[in-house]
């Protein structure tokens, strides 16, 4: 059994729903893999409780930034492999473990893996699931002041191909990843100047710069994003600091994500594609139960997911109640109302958040009626 040799980490904040949401869906797949929580909220019994019956680790951080979160998790991890993941990720029948650890096992350079996440913005749109990756070859100009990020789909790139599994070497993947134990053993740690925005440019241009480490994309290794609508965290995630400092860091002045189409010398046509990555390259996998998934991409990189539903209701109880919300009133706002459903709530920002698409007072009566009557309940904030 693989999963003692593999210990997943994530941080959370002010996302309780999401954080259980990810847990349970790691058990369900993985019963027995190590899970380190870095938690920034305050701790509260009922958190405290359903971590015990997880058997997560639970470290308390206080609000200090996504960078130092994750370094707090990585020291608590003793496996040889740690798995970050965002609490926003949802583990689904089909997500691989095996994937990244093969390619470890085959290949001693390779000291990261990361794979694809579908991203899910609405459970009642999956067959309009998107798929998201992010793999860039990193480039630092510091004589002109300039960051490059070249989309690997716009090259010449070269696939290796290792049994039924499908890698590419990148400079950097999404924060679905793999590491070997040992790239944290030789020090390297997300900069704790970073609280938001800018550290994973950062991490991953750092182990470049100053590891020189291997870093692959394999795309059947996947998971499900669905971040729940909370103009709170929204407007966490988009403080700019972090950019500010990534600059300085650096020296650059300029960010510049992606490029033309990359060119050969020998014949000067050109190569690659504006084309999700994805679409391009499901071609070359064989036919196996691992791909299967993969093979089911469109060309315009979206996926239908529909078979997915009863696999992800068993994971929120106020799904269905949502469901029932979102038929009447057809707001999509209401309906992630399932992340919240069941024992914790729905916090009263997002009603009101909501509620504000209604001018009439009696609507919003009638919404919390409503969501009364499917057993959703609004609870404070906190």
């Amino acid at each position: 059994m693989f999963t003692p040799r593999v210990t997943i980490i994530f941080a959370t904040i002010a996302r309780p729903a999401c954080a259980r949401r990810f847990i349970l869906s790691v058990r369900r797949r993985y019963p027995d893999i190590a899970i380190v929580v870095a938690d920034q909220d305050e701790r509260n019994e009922s958190t405290e409780a359903f971590y015990q019956q997880m058997s997560v680790k639970a470290v308390y951080t206080g609000d200090v930034g996504v960078a130092a979160a994750r370094n707090r998790a990585v020291e608590a991890v003793e496996t040889e492999f740690v798995w970050l993941c965002d609490d926003d990720f949802i583990l689904i029948s089909g997500t691989d473990l095996s994937v990244p650890l093969e390619i470890f096992d085959s290949e001693a350079t390779v000291r990261v893996v990361g794979g694809i996440v579908f991203n899910v913005s609405d459970y009642h749109k999956l067959n309009r699931s998107r798929v998201h990756d992010w793999q860039r070859y990193f480039y630092l100009d510091q004589t002109r002041r300039c960051f490059h990020a070249v989309g690997v789909e716009r090259t010449f790139y070269e696939a290796t191909r290792l049994n039924d599994i499908l890698y590419i070497d990148s400079d950097v993947v999404l924060n679905w990843a793999v590491f070997r134990r040992d790239v944290f053993d030789a020090g390297q740690r997300w900069d704790e100047r970073f609280i938001c925005n800018g550290e994973h440019e950062d991490f991953y241009l750092s182990l470049k710069v100053n590891h020189k480490a291997r870093v692959v994309y394999a795309p059947q290794f996947f998971c499900l994003h669905h971040s729940p609508f909370d103009p709170d965290y929204g407007s966490r995630r988009s403080a700019n600091e972090g950019w500010a400092e990534f600059g300085k860091k650096w020296g650059v002045d300029q960010y510049w994500d992606s490029m033309p189409l990359a060119r050969r010398f020998d014949d000067w046509e050109h190569g690659g594609s504006t084309r999700n990555l994805i679409s391009r390259i499901r071609t070359q996998l064989p036919a196996t139960p691992r791909t299967a998934l993969i093979s089911r991409v469109d060309d315009d990189g979206t996926i239908d997911l529909s078979d997915l539903r009863d696999e992800l209701e068993s994971l929120a109880p106020g799904f269905a109640g949502a469901r029932a919300v979102r038929a009447v009133v057809n707001k999509d706002s209401v309906a992630t109302a399932w992340m919240d459903g069941g024992e914790l709530g729905l916090p009263r920002s997002v009603f009101r958040a909501v509620a504000k698409a209604w001018k009439r007072p009696w609507k919003r009566v009638y919404l919390r009626i409503l969501l009364r009557v499917v057993g959703i309940k609004i609870r404070d904030d906190g």
